[in-house]
């Protein structure tokens, strides 16, 4: 007798009742189970307490035999291992972590744990990568803790660790190894069953000697046997399963037809009379492995780029504490502390420059080749390799906190969704499947009465050529490769469905500043109502724009010291002046996105922004694309800024037009800025001084229209049209709520990648409906010729393996090879949060 929940035996004695673990038996579902450690009897009560007793009926395998539970030190080390990863993000209110769970095998088992997890206090969602035994968890860490979660895996019956992108690798590549086992024995089965094959068929036109027949037959039945034993297993494993989990998959009829063909040639070969197909069985292995190979190469090359940050960083830093250097493990490193980095190492942290000089290879985090010089001063991003000196550096970011971390976390959430496309195509392929099966049984009720000899291979015929592997690759395959280039092309998709919507879109609406333009302002002018108010101006403005991530604030930041400027420009100071303004700060800052910002500064409450968001008394002052500085006495100063277009933008507009889209200009800005931008850029539809909320309303103008929009921006006053538009792209170096409301976010600041987007999207619907058609058109033809009884099995088993490899090798042709740079500037800061 065997213990209920892992299937090992019973120790003496368990049997009977008899011996010293006796007790370990319980009463589940109304009947006595055994088992064969108290680990075990635990984890089942724990599953049956929870009212999913019917993963045992599900499950594909026993699951492993667990030992008492984890020690609460051993909890305590795998949450900090799992924060020194980055595996493990906390926010305000929430807390997101992926784990790599062991026994995570069918699924039945992502059946209990996504229930199981769900009845948790505090988890908000629960996704489940089967094929890379990945857990992502998102929950309320004010209710639970993630020592918690791990004891409720545990609980049962799953251990989980910190997710490593090196255990993907080594499983997929397990996987390869073991699928290429599986090939190999099914290539040598074919040839060989083929060879014997044509002995047969030959036969039948000569004059074959009984007991020639004879041996050929059994020949080929020991050939094909290591097939369907060995390398047919997934298909049955996989059948199987979804069987018992009452759905049907693609693997349900092609584990039908392989078992079906391989009893009948048996029985034929046992019986010396009638038709064997094992030639067929080896042949419809073999091709559909080779498939599976390919699909599992593309799988690959796509989640390749996942775990980025645990592949870069290391796990050790050099600390100044205690008046010395000490090595200390990467988690113990906090904010503000100093670490020092030499040559031929690895940055552990976004940091800023104190000391020394050096040059910075970032080639893995943006592509760049040439090292980029750092001094004291600059920002250096986790991740990059010192080369040519030492560097100590003041921790800005560590752990989740970092860039790298940050882009690791989007690649995960997108890898972890799949299109909406794709999960339609799933759900037809199930009908397809019960189709197919049922369409099989007509066709053998049909022949049968005309040509008995004949219906068995017909019925098999129809069962090989219908089957749905050509449907069911033409999508995952395509999207994972484009998913893979618009990576590699610098563009990271957040979602699921943008593919689909990049293909048709008709209109494209631009932010100005820091979207076309490169954001870069500067101060070309002050205009005050003191000639000596200049140097207090503005130093009251760079007080109240430090409170903001706005482009137009950014020109303000470098007066955070005082400066006077004079009319031809000269920047003028004196100590006291220094001093004085030294001490300007604000307070109860209040900014109204794309208008301007309000605070008090030295207890006077300011005014800074566009004309007609200022107090009335102060409007009037103000010209034309000015931005004016007032309080509650009016207007006190006016500040010129002027920004250039990136070196691009004109390229993208022209590149846009000719694919037939029409470009809208809605920005903020003063109407002569705007104009001079649209007329630069070829933009006729421009729109000057546009709140968020004009924004918005103009893009779901064009949607009621019928007119599909994609919207780029950047900015915080872009984040209501970026959500209401039909796709949206944020650049990456904008504001963080920007791309929290963005469907995919711009990597660099290349613009001509969101033409090659649009370019590969098209591409990519192109292939998909290449791929459908082919496999609906070669069923429309292959289905006809079957069940007329023109196609043989093993013609059927060539045909349907070939429409597969079509399918998956015309997907590789979305894979280019090419690069583009990624080039974030080391203060961005991806999204802290999914949207």
């Amino acid at each position: 007798m065997n213990c209920y929940h892992c299937a090992e035996p019973l120790p003496a004695g368990a049997e009977t009742g008899t011996g010293s673990d006796a007790t370990f038996r319980a009463d589940l579902a109304g009947e006595t189970r055994a088992f064969c450690c108290a680990g075990c009897l635990a984890v089942a009560q724990t599953i049956y307490a929870s009212g999913l007793g019917n993963y045992y009926q599900f499950r594909q395998a026993p699951a492993k035999r667990q030992s008492a539970e984890l020690p609460r030190e051993l909890l305590a080390a795998l949450e900090q291992s799992a924060r020194a990863t980055a595996c493990l993000q906390e926010s305000a209110d929430e807390s997101r972590v992926a784990l790599f769970v062991e026994g995570l095998n069918c699924p039945a088992c992502s059946w209990l744990l996504e229930r199981h997890l769900r009845q948790q206090a505090g988890v908000h969602d629960v996704q489940i990568q089967l094929t890379a035994r990945r857990l992502l968890l998102r929950w309320d860490h004010r209710q639970s803790s993630l020592q918690q979660m791990l004891a409720e895996l545990q609980h049962i019956g799953y251990q989980a660790t910190p997710f490593s992108p090196d255990q993907v690798e080594q499983q997929l590549e397990q996987e390869s190894r073991d699928l290429l086992k599986r090939l190999a024995v099914a290539g040598f089965g074919m040839m060989q069953a083929m060879m014997y094959a044509v002995g047969l068929y030959l036969g039948v036109i000569g004059d074959l000697e009984r007991s020639h027949e004879l041996w050929l037959r059994w020949s080929s039945l020991l050939v094909a046997l290591p097939v369907l034993l060995y390398s047919c297993q997934p298909f049955f494993r996989n059948a199987w399963s979804a069987l018992k989990l009452r759905s049907l998959n693609m693997n349900v009829p092609v584990a039908a037809a392989m078992l079906l063909a391989f009893v009948a040639s048996s029985w034929n070969t046992v019986m010396q009379s009638g038709a064997v197909y094992f030639e067929s069985v080896s042949m419809f292995a073999f091709l559909l492995l080779l498939g599976r190979f390919l699909e599992l190469k593309v799988r690959q090359r796509a989640t390749r780029a996942a775990g980025l940050q645990q592949r870069l960083l290391p796990r050790t830093a050099r600390r100044w504490h205690d008046n010395e250097w000490h090595t200390v493990a990467l988690a113990e490193v906090k904010t503000g502390e100093r670490l020092l980095v030499q040559s031929g190492e690895t940055v552990p942290v976004d940091a800023a420059v104190v000391s020394g000089s050096a040059g910075a290879d970032e080639s893995l985090l943006n592509g760049e080749p040439a090292l980029v010089a750092k001094r004291v001063g600059d920002a250096v991003l986790a991740g990059s390799v010192i080369s040519g000196g030492a560097l100590e550096i003041t921790v800005t970011n560590s752990g989740s906190d970092t860039y790298v971390a940050k882009l690791t976390r989007l690649q995960d959430e997108a890898l972890a969704q799949r299109p909406p496309l794709q999960l339609q195509a799933d759900r037809l392929a199930r009908w397809f499947v019960a189709g197919v099966l049922l369409l099989a049984v007509l066709v053998f009720a049909g022949w049968y009465p005309v040509d008995a000899t004949r219906a068995f291979d017909v019925t098999l015929a129809v069962l090989v050529v219908t089957c749905p592997c050509a449907l069911s690759l033409a999508l995952p395959t395509a999207w994972a490769a484009a998913t893979h280039q618009l990576l590699q092309d610098g563009v990271l998709l957040r979602r699921a469905a943008v593919l689909e919507k990049l293909a048709n879109l008709t209109d494209v609406v631009f932010d100005k500043t820091g979207t076309l333009t490169t954001g870069q302002l500067q101060i070309t002018g002050v205009r005050t109502r003191s000639v000596h108010f200049s140097d207090q101006a503005l130093a009251i403005a760079a007080a109240l724009e430090q409170h903001s991530s706005h482009p137009i604030a950014k020109a303000f930041h470098a007066y955070c010291e005082p400066h006077r400027t004079d009319q031809h420009g000269t920047a003028k100071q004196s100590v006291a002046q220094q001093q004085s303004a030294a001490r300007l700060h604000a307070s109860e800052v209040n900014e109204t996105a794309g208008l301007g910002v309000v605070g008090l500064v030295d207890g006077t409450r300011y005014w800074l922004g566009q004309a007609n968001w200022l107090p009335a008394n102060a409007r009037s002052a103000v010209q034309e694309g000015e931005i004016a500085l007032a309080d509650d006495s009016g207007w006190l100063a006016s500040f010129c800024l002027q920004d250039e277009l990136r070196p691009d933008a004109a390229l993208l507009c022209r590149r846009l037009q000719a694919r037939g889209l029409q470009l809208h200009l809605a920005s903020g800005d003063h109407a002569e800025a705007v104009r001079a931008c649209a007329q630069a850029l070829g933009i006729a539809d421009a729109h000057a001084r546009q709140s968020p909320a004009d924004k918005r309303d103009r893009v779901q103008a064009l949607q009621q229209q019928g007119r599909r929009v994609l919207m780029l921006g950047d900015g915080i006053n872009d984040g209501p049209v970026l959500a209401a538009a039909d796709v949206s792209i944020a650049i990456g170096s904008g504001a963080d709520f920007a791309r929290r409301a963005a469907d995919a976010v711009l990597l660099h600041s290349q613009l001509a990648s969101i033409d090659d987007a649009l370019a590969l999207a098209r591409q990519t619907r192109r292939i998909v409906r290449e791929n459908l058609m082919w496999a609906l058109v070669y069923n429309a033809v292959a289905l006809p010729a079957a069940i007329s009884g023109v196609l043989t099995p093993w013609q059927a088993a060539v045909g349907m393996s070939l429409s597969s490899l079509l399918v998956t090798v015309n997907s590789l042709r979305l894979l280019r090879g090419k690069t583009v740079a990624a080039t974030l500037p080391p203060s961005a800061s991806l999204i802290e949060q999914p949207a």
